[in-house]
């Protein structure tokens, strides 16, 4: 045998030998199956060594499901005893050679079970009915189910085409790896700490990317612990690809911080945007709201009134950028930016009200104007936040107290 061929079946022996899981390694020559490898768990389950396994398996019929076949019974004869089974397999491909891995999913089938499924069988073909194995099948063979099972070192013991197709990759890729062998996972350690829950008895979701065929997927996974006798000996799982709905999720966040009129960001926005950008920062808040508002509405109607909050909207955004506009509520907006000299609010806030003057609303031309108040600071937390933009608004009243169409501030005067 070739070097590198005994290094291939020594891995699989390291991965599968001592597995509890009830699994035979087929090697497929010439059309034939001729057993290799039996499992530690198979031995237990039958509770005969390998070697009379062996024999009995090499002396009796090669009964194995094909790789392309449901779930179905099969036995194995040992020391004049029938021991019945339901079992399925899959095809592993190592350096040319094709191995048939026989995974008795089922365990031991006894005279009142095969009579069961004497039953079922003519059950299969009626719509809509489970009967025994198919459920299991269903899963397995999901166009949209990531299915796999791993032992306690969260080893991969094997997968379903969905999972290989998903990535991209055939089933030597995976087998004896764990996922950070992969290195697939964006959250690595997130994926690891929700395995090693689950080794420990408790089912888990987990909620993350990974990177397949070199783009990055939204998946959610769900994993349960395998026993065998009362004991943990691996995990079984499976996942669903929801990048679609992740996608849906962040265009409704996007869609809930911005106000549906205006499109400018809405005070639901603020505290986000904070612990983002602004905290511990040196920046300037300015609000500003539409002079005698409440008489356009009333003189010209609601629509009008609407069609005026854009336009200023867009003035303001015009100016200072779509990042720092926050429509306040009503006809108040609120500027967030970064530290400017005073001369240089003074000169902003010009440019918009020049932009104002002669707006067209509706086909009626009309002169809009703003009052405003404005400070700056340094805020540690949210309180000092809010702080800040209370100052502002009390050097917004002042304008308004000094004849409205003008813009006063100063330093932030309320810190403690």
């Amino acid at each position: 045998m070739e070097k590198g061929r005994q290094s291939d079946e020594g891995e699989l022996r390291r991965v599968y030998e001592d597995t509890p899981l009830a699994l035979v390694l087929f090697k497929t020559e010439g059309g034939n199956n001729h057993p290799w490898l039996i499992s530690r768990g198979f031995c237990d389950l039958l509770g005969y060594d390998r070697e009379s396994i062996m024999q009995a398996l090499e002396r009796g019929p090669r009964e194995v499901p094909a790789e392309t076949g449901k779930p179905r019974s099969v036995h194995v004869i040992i020391q004049g005893k029938k021991r019945q089974f339901l079992a399925q397999s899959q095809v592993l491909k190592v350096n040319g050679q094709d191995y048939l891995i026989v995974d008795y999913v089922e365990g031991e089938t006894n005279e009142a079970n095969l009579r069961i499924e004497a039953l079922v069988s003519r059950l299969e073909n009626l719509p809509g009915q489970i009967y025994k194995g198919s459920l299991w099948d269903a899963v397995y063979r999901s166009s949209d189910i990531g299915v796999f099972w791993k032992d306690k070192q969260r080893r991969f013991l094997g997968v379903n085409q969905r999972f290989l197709d998903y990535y991209g990759l055939k089933l030597g890729d995976v087998l004896g790896k764990t996922d950070e062998d992969m290195g697939w996972n964006e959250q690595n350690e997130a994926f690891k700490k929700a395995e090693e829950e689950v080794l420990r008895g408790q089912p888990t979701s987990s909620w993350g990317a990974t990177i397949a065929k070199g783009r990055s997927q939204t998946i959610v996974a769900y994993k349960a612990p395998l026993y065998s006798e009362e004991q943990i000996v691996g995990l079984v799982g499976f996942f669903i690809d929801v990048s679609e709905q992740q996608d849906k999720i962040d265009e409704l966040e996007k869609e809930a911080l911005r106000d549906s009129l205006t499109t400018l960001r809405n005070r639901w926005a603020l505290e986000h945007d904070f612990n983002q950008q602004f905290r511990n920062k040196e920046i300037i808040a300015m609000i500003i709201d539409i002079d005698l508002f409440k008489q356009i509405n009333d003189n010209y109607g609601h629509r009008f009134g609407d069609e005026t909050l854009k336009t200023v909207s867009q003035a303001i955004r015009d100016v200072y950028g779509d990042s720092c506009c926050y429509r306040y509520g009503g006809d108040e907006f609120l500027v967030i930016c970064p530290y400017i000299p005073e001369s240089e609010v003074q000169r902003r806030d010009q440019v918009i009200r020049q932009d104002l003057l002669q707006s067209n609303i509706l086909g009626t031309i009309v002169d809009l104007h703003l009052s405003g108040g404005y400070t700056w600071g340094r805020p540690e937390n949210l309180q000092e936040f809010w702080k800040l933009v209370n100052t502002a608004d009390k050097f917004l009243y002042r304008s308004k107290e000094n004849g409205r169409n003008q813009l006063n501030g100063g330093p932030f005067f309320d810190k403690k």
